[in-house]
């Protein structure tokens, strides 16, 4: 399950949504089953693991220079071997640089 929406921000659903083809599925029942999801053990040693290293991204992220920032978001934006999603998310971090 794709829990670092989850951990970032996002809601439960939203996560589970992104993580499981819910199609099909009531609103209400999309809620039930990431709640289920959410208080298995595995999920929620998971969930504080990654919001442990946002921490320490978040710390680090900070001494960056906004320069080398700039040429390593515009490197992944036009890189080849970047995803799309990652390309896009280069330029959306670029436009708000900006």
């Amino acid at each position: 399950m794709d829990w670092d929406q989850y951990t970032f921000g996002s809601k439960q659903t939203e996560a589970y949504r992104t993580a499981y083809d819910c199609r099909g599925f009531s609103d209400a029942g999309v809620r039930v089953q990431a709640h289920r999801e959410a208080k298995k053990e595995k999920i929620v040693a998971e969930v504080e693991r990654l919001r442990k290293m946002d921490r320490k991204v978040r710390n680090v992220t900070a001494e960056v220079p906004e320069e080398w920032l700039v040429v390593r978001l515009k490197d992944h934006a036009t890189s080849p071997y970047a995803s799309v999603r990652m390309r896009l998310r280069a330029l959306e971090l670029l436009t708000k640089l900006s």
